[in-house]
């Protein structure tokens, strides 16, 4: 158990912890504003498209300023309501599930299955290949506005993950209709591109970005949907694109962001190469006679080189950018429980020096993070800065994502080996 290794009473601290964070977004009926929720109408629109001139710059800049450190009277002033997020609201499931399975407290199911059975009314698209989207507006950073009506890879895989493993948990498929509809969607609706030999996904339809990390995820579940019900129908497509993400390993053992092609600015972070290692070891472990022996060396590089950029590793203090140690954001803590607890797994295979590494550093910055992050109500801010805490009360990649990935760490540390699995989809 976590508790009887580096931090006594730490399974109790993030019991806690994800108590207090569901019990908020129940107290909400899991509606919540958003730190990207005001960036609409016509002026971001313009400021978007016109990124290129200095005058657009400045001015995109400025407004983000204000939205990020505005506090959240400035959204009812400008009318901005909260709203329900369907990827936010299955991180809600997926952590009552967790902690059922932890607990065996019946009372989490039924919890957990009234969410989904909310979240799966949500999809959008059309009829026979649904996915999900945001659940508010938003002009992003490619300055093109993303409708809730339009299906999004990322949302859409996360949701249907969860519903995946309600499938592992409780046995029934009554959400199957609604996962086998997503998959569509993300193999038939998504424009798939081959470059130099190297396969990308776009990201939704209305915005098609080749981003490294999406290619990843969606690799995971393509291969956790095809191993899961025993059928190679996605397997060539997971394994193309997880060939892609290695390919796009550099030297330093980083990934970039975007394509190697996609002629856009060079960047990194913590959360999206959290994603990229996760998804990666879902792959090897789906596939290790097809893949294993060409993603396991980048995991091992890869790996060292996230915890070397973006960890304090005697600490547990934690970073989203390179060299901006004073700049925490909260949705690391649960990228990275979602990827250690499957670079964890000894199916995988990585060197034992790292795996005493990953379940250190994960103790640790479980335990910082705890002691940081939460405001005085207990939910925990979205960035902490030196001199400023930015809190929304957000359930999409905030209080739902770190409920969820405190609970699978609290789930994993009390259940028996060959019941951790149900924590995932492989």
């Amino acid at each position: 158990m976590i508790a009887e290794k580096t931090h006594p009473g730490l399974d109790k601290k993030v019991k806690d912890s994800v108590d207090c964070l569901l019990g908020h977004i129940r107290k909400n009926e899991g509606m919540g504003y958003d730190p990207y929720d005001c960036r609409v109408g016509k002026m971001y629109e313009f400021f978007g498209q016109t990124r290129k001139t200095l005058k657009g710059k400045v001015t995109r800049l400025f407004l983000y300023g204000i939205e990020f450190f505005a506090p959240v009277t400035f959204r009812k002033i400008r009318g901005i309501p909260r709203t329900y997020d369907p990827m936010g609201n299955s991180y809600w499931a997926g952590a009552q599930m967790a902690m059922y399975l932890a607990d065996n407290d019946q009372s989490r199911l039924d919890e957990a299955r009234k969410v989904l059975d909310k979240v799966v009314t949500k999809s959008v698209g059309d009829p026979g290949k649904r996915g999900f989207a945001l659940g508010f507006p938003c002009v992003t950073g490619s300055g093109i506005l993303w409708r809730t009506d339009v299906p999004v890879s990322h949302y859409t895989l996360r949701v249907v993950r969860k519903l995946m493993i309600w499938e592992r948990v409780v046995g029934d498929g009554r959400y199957q209709a609604v996962i086998d509809e997503a998959m569509k969607f993300l193999t038939e609706v998504l424009e798939y591109v081959e470059v130099d030999g190297m396969l990308g996904v776009a990201y939704t339809p209305a915005d098609p970005l080749q981003v490294v990390n999406i290619w990843a995820d969606v690799a995971s579940i393509l291969a956790c949907y095809s191993v899961g019900r025993k059928d190679d129908i996605y397997k060539d497509k997971a394994i193309g694109l997880a060939r892609s993400v290695v390919k796009h390993h550099l030297p330093d053992g980083t990934w970039p962001y975007f394509a190697k092609w996609s002629k856009k600015p060079f960047s990194i972070d913590n959360s999206h190469t959290a994603m990229v290692l996760g998804a990666l070891a879902d792959v090897a472990i789906c596939y290790p006679d097809e893949v294993g022996a060409e993603i396991r060396p980048v995991l091992e590089s890869g790996t060292a080189k996230w915890l070397e950029l973006f960890y304090n590793e005697e600490t547990g203090q934690h970073w989203m950018e390179p060299h901006k140690h004073h700049v925490c954001f909260s949705v690391s803590v649960g990228d990275a429980l979602y990827a250690i607890h499957r670079l964890v797994r000894p199916e995988l295979g990585l060197s034992e020096g790292l795996m005493k590494r990953l379940e250190t550093a994960r103790e640790r910055l479980i335990n910082w993070s705890i002691k940081v992050l939460p405001n005085f109500d207990g939910r925990w801010c979205v960035r902490k800065y030196p001199m400023k805490r930015y809190s929304v009360g957000g359930v999409r990649s905030f209080d739902g994502l770190t409920a969820d990935g405190l609970a699978i760490t609290y789930a994993e540390s009390r259940l028996p080996r060959d019941s951790v699995s149900k924590l995932w989809t492989i």
